[in-house]
C-alpha cells in the first residue's frame, strides 16, 4: 500500500471518531485515489496473445537499436507466449541486462512458468531491492508449488521490506480486484498491456486493427485524407466536385482542398457575393491554406474580404502585399510599430519575399527591435533580398556555439527554405549542423521538394515514432515525392494511436507513393457518405489502381451497403471510367441494378474524363 493511501486511511479513521460525515468524505477520497489502479485492473481483462506473438517479439529483438523498455516489453511477450525455447535468453538477460531489462526478463520468466525456479528464488532472496520483488511476483506467477512456498517464507518476515512486498504481491495474484496497488504489480500490468498492444491482441484484435477501425469511423480522418489527396489531382471533374462541396457548407478540410484546386474560382465567388466563409474558423482555414500554398496572387478578393475579420486583418494584409497587391501596405506601415512581436516578425517575412530591395533600410532598422524573433526575421529577410552583409552575418552566427538566439535565427532560416537564398545557405551548411538542426533543415527542405537531405528524417522516424505537430510535419515532408524507402517507413508507422494529423499525413504519403496500404482508407470513404467525398475517394483510387479497382469493389460490397451506396459507386465508375466502363458494368448486370443505373447516369450526363 502506498504511503499516500495509508495516510488517507488514517485520516479517515481519525475523522470517523469525530464525525461520521467526515469519515464518509475521507473514504470517498481514498476510493478516488485508487481509481487509476482499478482502471489498470479492468484494462488487463482485454489482453490476450496469439501463436504469432513469439515470432513478432523475436523479430523485434533482432533490432540492435531497441531501448531497454522496448526490449523488456518483447521479453514479456516471449514469456506470455510460453516460448520455452527462449528460457536461456531470458535467464541471461535477467542476470546481465540493465535494470529495466532485467526486471522485464524476470517477469517474463514468471509468465513462462516451469518447475525450475532456482534462479527466481535466488533473485527473490537477494539484497537487490530493484529486482527481488520482481522475482517474488514471477515466482507467484510461475504456477510452481516450490515457488509459492518460497514466497510464503518471505512473507512471514513481517519486519522486512521484502516480507511486506511478498504479502502484498501474494494478495495481488490471489485477487487483483481487491488487492492494493503495488509498484511491481503496476509494472507487471503495464508490461502486459504494452506487450499485448505490440505483439498480441487487445479485445481480440491487433492494436493496429483497433486504431484503424476508429480512424475509419472518424469523419475528420476521412475528410483529411480524401480532400487532401484529391486536391493534388488536376482534373475538371475534381474541380466540379469541390465547387459543389464548397457551396454546401463544407468541412474545414474540404475548404483547404478547394483553395488548392480552384483558387481563382473561389476568389470570384467571394468577389461576387455568391459565397463567403461562414465564420472566423472558415476564414482562418482559407488564409492558412493560401499562405501554405503561396496562392495569394490568385486570391486577392478573398484576402480583401478577410480584412473585415478583426483577428485576421493584419494576416490578410500581409498576404496581399506578398501577392503583389499594395492595398495591404498601409496597414503594414501601421503594424510595423505594433506591440505584437508576431505581427512585426511577419511583416519582416513578407518584405523579404517582395523582391523590393528598397525595403532593406527599413529591415536594417528592425535589427534593433527588442524582440529576438523580429531581429532574426529581419536578418533572414535581408538575405532573401540579396543583401550580402546579411548573408555573412548569418554564416558567422551559425558557426558560433548554439544558444537561444542561434535557435531563433535557424528557425527563421528554415521557415524560408523555399527561398533560393535561404535554401542555398541551408544546403551549404548542412553537414556542419547539429543533429537537431539537421532534422529541422531537412524537414523544411524536403517540404520544398528537395530530397537530398532526407536521410536524417528516415533515421529519426525509424528510431522514434513521430508525435504532435512536429512529427506530422516530418511525416508530411517525406510524403513529398516519396521513394520506395520512404513508403516502407510510412507503411510501418501507420496507424499511430491518438495522432490524427500524423495518420492523415501518413496516408497521404502512401497515396502519393501508390502504396496499397492506403486502400482500406479509400474503401471506407468510397462506401460512406457524403456523396461528394465518396466520389473524390473513388477518383483518388482510380488514379492509383485504375477503374478496375472500383469494378472489383462492386463484386464484394460491404454487408451494410444500401442501394444508394451501390448507385453511388456505380456513378463513380461511370464518372471516372467513362462510357466504356459504364457499358462494361451494364453487360455484367441488369438495368435494375442500382450500380448500373448510377454508372449510366454519370456517363450520359457527360461527366466523364
Amino acid at each position: 500500500m502506498s504511503k499516500r493511501l495509508i495516510l488517507l486511511c488514517l485520516l479517515a479513521w481519525f475523522g470517523a471518531l469525530a464525525s461520521p460525515a467526515a469519515a464518509q468524505d475521507a473514504s470517498a477520497t481514498a476510493r478516488r485515489v485508487n481509481q487509476p489502479w482499478a482502471r489498470l485492473i479492468e484494462r488487463d481483462k482485454r489482453v490476450s496473445y496469439t501463436s504469432r506473438t513469439a515470432g513478432a517479439a523475436l523479430a523485434a529483438l533482432g533490432d540492435q537499436e531497441l531501448s531497454g523498455s522496448q526490449r523488456a516489453t518483447a521479453f514479456f511477450a516471449l514469456g506470455s507466449a510460453r516460448t520455452e525455447t527462449e528460457r536461456a535468453r531470458l535467464e541471461s538477460w535477467a542476470l546481465e541486462g540493465t535494470t529495466v531489462e532485467r526486471q522485464g526478463a524476470v517477469l517474463a520468466l514468471g509468465e513462462l512458468g516451469g518447475r525450475d525456479t532456482n534462479l527466481l528464488e535466488r533473485l527473490a532472496g537477494s539484497k537487490d531491492a530493484e529486482l527481488s520483488p520482481y522475482a517474488v511476483l514471477a515466482l507467484l506467477r510461475s504456477r510452481s508449488e516450490a515457488g509459492a512456498k518460497f514466497v510464503e517464507e518471505l512473507a512471514s518476515q513481517t519486519d522486512s521490506p521484502i516480507g511486506a512486498s511478498a504479502a502484498a504481491l501474494r494478495a495481488f495474484v490471489a485477487d487483483a480486484a481487491t488487492a492494493s496497488s503495488h509498484p511491481v504489480a503496476q509494472r507487471w500490468l503495464e508490461l502486459r498491456w504494452e506487450s499485448a498492444r505490440r505483439y498480441g491482441l487487445i479485445d481480440g484484435q491487433t492494436w493496429s486493427t483497433k486504431i484503424l477501425e476508429g480512424l475509419l469511423a472518424d469523419p475528420r480522418f476521412l475528410d483529411g485524407v480524401v480532400y487532401g489527396a484529391a486536391s493534388q489531382m488536376k482534373d475538371s471533374v475534381v474541380r466540379d466536385h469541390f465547387l459543389e462541396l464548397v457551396l454546401d457548407a463544407p468541412p474545414t478540410e474540404c475548404l483547404r482542398g478547394a483553395v488548392d484546386v480552384l483558387p481563382t474560382e473561389l476568389d470570384r465567388l467571394v468577389a461576387t457575393g455568391l459565397w463567403t466563409p461562414a465564420d472566423e474558423v472558415e476564414w482562418t482555414a482559407l488564409l492558412n491554406e493560401i499562405d501554405e500554398g503561396r496562392l495569394e496572387s490568385l486570391t486577392p478578393n478573398i484576402l480583401r474580404q478577410a480584412r473585415v475579420v478583426a483577428s485576421l486583418r493584419t494576416y490578410a494584409s500581409l498576404l496581399l502585399v506578398r501577392g503583389g497587391h499594395q492595398e495591404g501596405a498601409p496597414l503594414l506601415e501601421l503594424e510595423i510599430n505594433s506591440d505584437d512581436p508576431i505581427a512585426r516578425m511577419r511583416i519582416a517575412d513578407v518584405w523579404g519575399g517582395t523582391g523590393n530591395k528598397t525595403l532593406i533600410p527599413r529591415l536594417l532598422t528592425m535589427l534593433n527591435d527588442v524582440d529576438a524573433q523580429v531581429r532574426n526575421a529581419s536578418l533572414v529577410a535581408q538575405l532573401r533580398l540579396g543583401y550580402g552583409p546579411a548573408r555573412e552575418k548569418i554564416r558567422e552566427r551559425l558557426a558560433q556555439a548554439k544558444d537561444a538566439e542561434h535557435d531563433i535565427l535557424f528557425h527563421a532560416l528554415c521557415r524560408n527554405a523555399r527561398d533560393s537564398e535561404a535554401k542555398a545557405l541551408l544546403v551549404d551548411r548542412f553537414g556542419s549542423l547539429s543533429k537537431g538542426d539537421q532534422i529541422l533543415a531537412a524537414t523544411y527542405l524536403s517540404l520544398g521538394g528537395r530530397t537530398s537531405e532526407r536521410g536524417v528524417l528516415r533515421d529519426i522516424l525509424n528510431a522514434t515514432p513521430p508525435t504532435g505537430e512536429i512529427g506530422a510535419r516530418i511525416v508530411r515532408s517525406i510524403g513529398v515525392t516519396p521513394t520506395a524507402e520512404d513508403a516502407t517507413i510510412l507503411r510501418g508507422l501507420f496507424p499511430r494511436e491518438g495522432e490524427l494529423e500524423i495518420n492523415i499525413a501518413l496516408v497521404l504519403g502512401l497515396i502519393e507513393a501508390n502504396d496499397p496500404a492506403a486502400v482500406p482508407v479509400l474503401r471506407a470513404a468510397l462506401w460512406s457518405e457524403p456523396w461528394g467525398r465518396s466520389l473524390l475517394a473513388a477518383g483518388v483510387w482510380v488514379q492509383m489502381d485504375g477503374v478496375d479497382a472500383l469494378m472489383s469493389e462492386l463484386q464484394r460490397p460491404p454487408v451494410a451497403a444500401t442501394a444508394r451506396d451501390l448507385r453511388r459507386v456505380g456513378f463513380a465508375i461511370g464518372e471516372w471510367g467513362g462510357i466504356e466502363a459504364a457499358e462494361e458494368l451494364a453487360r455484367r448486370g441488369g438495368a435494375a441494378d442500382p450500380a448500373v443505373q448510377g454508372a449510366l447516369l454519370a456517363a450520359l450526363g457527360g461527366r466523364t474524363r
